[in-house]
């Protein structure tokens, strides 16, 4: 995973915001743990796409990711 974990501050030293893919395996991980993770190790604006969100907060939540105010989207 730390393998991962460096390209990822590659590419946000790059500017560039990233989707990453949670396998299923750390699915069982409550959300509010994974996401705690990526703040305390990259310190940017984070936010987690999953089945169980209502419509209106994907679209902001793709929206803000679209215009690079997300700079990590978790789904």
């Amino acid at each position: 995973m730390e393998v991962y974990l460096r390209v990822l501050e590659n590419v946000l030293a790059a500017g560039t915001p990233a989707l990453i893919l949670v396998p299923e395996e750390i699915d069982l991980i409550p959300p509010c743990i994974i996401f705690s993770f990526f703040r305390e190790r990259f310190n940017v604006s984070i936010d987690i796409l999953h089945s169980g969100i209502n419509n209106k907060k994907r679209f902001f939540s793709m929206y803000g990711y679209v215009l690079e105010e997300m700079k990590i989207q978790l789904l």
